[in-house]
């Protein structure tokens, strides 16, 4: 199966949409990526907000799927195209290029049927309300990149699901175990951590962390959880 770049995606999305509509969306762009990429390099930089171009540059370089794919996806159902413009349009509210990088990963996903709508509007959710902080944050949380290899694509609740579960090997199968386990079990304390990633369910409180009768919020653990697992490897940190 053929692959595109975003260009050709975008080209898909024109063909589906009126020009009229594709250019709201993206400040007349879709008109210039219709044409030629050289009339659309020329469009950004006559472009008042370089920066929104830029963001959506790295959306079109990131997002790497193929013609069938997206024809699809936009069959599917008549709302994925008000969808995926809207995705092109959030690229304006974003601070960085790495939210953008994002947020195609996730699109990705999306119209490949690896995540469903409630999952891919969750991760929009969080990537909306990053920034460069709070990215620096998560490298203090992030898991051992030894996992990377047995978490799988599609996004799962049950344990069987989300991870990869065929060892060569008893020795290869207790050493992957071992490195799960201490992923569960570090501790991060309330004071360590940004107190976002509560709120998006990258961390979650550590049962009986406060003893009875305590009531200082500083005494708070937390522990990570299964979401931020997959985010890290399939959203975040994707190599």
């Amino acid at each position: 199966m053929k692959r595109f770049d975003g260009y050709t995606v975008l080209e898909i999305f024109a063909g589906n949409a009126s020009l009229a509509l594709v250019d709201s969306a993206t400040f007349g762009l879709g008109a210039a990526f219709r044409n030629s990429m050289k009339e659309s390099a020329e469009h950004i930089r006559q472009c008042n907000d370089a920066l929104y171009q830029m963001r959506i540059a790295t959306f079109l370089e990131t997002v790497e799927l193929c013609a069938e794919e997206v024809e699809f996806f936009l069959n599917e159902n008549t709302d994925h195209l008000k969808l995926g413009l809207g995705i092109i349009r959030e690229l304006e509210t974003f601070l960085c290029d790495k939210q953008a990088e994002m947020s195609a990963i996730n699109f990705r996903l999306l119209v490949q049927g690896k995540v469903d709508k409630p999952i891919f509007y969750k991760i929009q959710h969080v990537i909306s309300r990053l920034n460069e902080y709070l990215l620096s944050q998560i490298e203090r949380i992030k898991p051992d990149l030894s996992l990377r290899c047995r978490i799988k694509d599609e996004y799962a609740d049950s344990y069987n699901d989300f991870f990869d579960l065929w060892f060569e090997s008893e020795t290869e199968h207790l050493k992957f175990q071992s490195v799960l386990q201490g992923y569960y079990l570090e501790e991060f304390q309330n004071l360590t951590i940004a107190q976002e990633f509560v709120g998006f369910e990258f961390l979650q409180q550590k049962a009986n962390s406060l003893n009875a009768g305590q009531t200082q919020e500083h005494l708070l653990t937390y522990v990570r959880t299964n979401f931020f697992l997959w985010f890290y490897f399939k959203i975040y940190n994707l190599k």
